[in-house]
């Protein structure tokens, strides 16, 4: 358990750290297009071909692009404090490793489904199964049988249960329907080994049963958030293509004489704000995929 979550915390605090340099990245180019700005809008007020207020609005977005940029340096400083915590490394050499070139950090190809036979890698049910096991072998055993097979996806309809509603006959089937609530409940009866069972043992399956059944709740949000992230980065990233094109046609239209400098100036912001926006849903479409490597216990890492 340790292991695992040393290691999802140490993989977070490197994609923080990439997220932080893309952003840093797009704030740059976004601040050279303004600085191009503003040397254009210079000539055209000086030759008496544009008003002084375009000039104004240039340097305005000049300071908003250089007022983004100044804190990620805090921030990136934080990321290195967070990793040397967890590396035991030298803030040096925790910043000459994050100055490395390197590719994606996790796959971004989706995650389709996964079986649930995965989560008894979890440190939490595996934990559970060994009391369950030192309490009553057969009845473990008996457990381990009737084990839920199901696949693991976003949409099996777990998490709007609750955890009461998994142990709740009439529910299960009225939300999930026969076919995926059959193996939960033929797993949460093995009804005569319970009965049968001493007190602790008895004690000890509710204690496996309940934590398997958190597990599969969290995989299941997991796969969701992982799915939204994917999406997000996927809309974002075409909205950034056609706020850029907006940018150049504004400008163009501006030379021309066609349309006014608040276009361009408007233009210029929501290309910024798709940019900016588009790096952080990377990143976070990235800790998606830790959320559900620690949910599948750190299955297929």
């Amino acid at each position: 358990a340790v292991r695992l979550a040393l290691l999802a915390d140490v993989a977070e605090a490197v994609i923080d750290a990439r997220t932080v340099a893309e952003r840093a990245a797009v704030i740059r180019a976004d601040l050279a297009s303004a600085q191009d700005l503003v040397a254009i809008t210079q000539v055209r007020v000086r030759a008496g071909i544009a008003p002084g207020f375009d000039l104004v609005r240039a340097q305005s977005l000049q300071a908003d692009a250089q007022a983004r940029l100044a804190p990620l340096a805090a921030e990136r400083a934080a990321i290195i404090g967070r990793l040397v915590t967890l590396t035991a490394l030298p803030a040096a050499d925790v910043m000459t490793a994050l100055d490395l070139p390197a590719g994606p950090l996790l796959d971004a190809r989706p995650v389709p489904a996964a079986p649930s036979l995965v989560l008894r890698a979890r440190p939490d049910v595996r934990s559970a199964e060994a009391r369950l096991s030192a309490a009553d072998a057969e009845l473990a055993a008996a457990a381990a049988a009737r084990y839920p097979r199901l696949t693991l996806n976003s949409v099996v309809g777990l998490v709007a249960l609750g955890l009461g509603g998994i142990f709740d006959e009439d529910a299960l089937v009225g939300s999930l329907g026969a076919g995926i609530a059959g193996p939960l409940l033929d797993f949460g009866r093995v009804a005569a080994q319970v009965e049968g069972a001493e007190a602790g043992a008895a004690e000890a399956f509710a204690n496996y049963r309940g934590t398997l059944f958190r597990a599969l709740g969290e995989s299941e949000a997991a796969f969701g958030a992982l799915r939204a992230g994917d999406e997000r980065v996927r809309l974002l990233t075409a909205q950034a293509t056609l706020d850029s094109d907006a940018v150049g046609l504004a400008r163009e239209r501006y030379r021309r004489g066609l349309d006014t400098f608040l276009t361009v100036i408007d233009a210029e912001r929501s290309a910024n704000a798709s940019r900016t926006a588009l790096a952080a849903a990377r990143g976070e479409a990235q800790r998606a995929r830790i959320a559900l490597y620690r949910a599948l216990g750190g299955a297929g890492a």
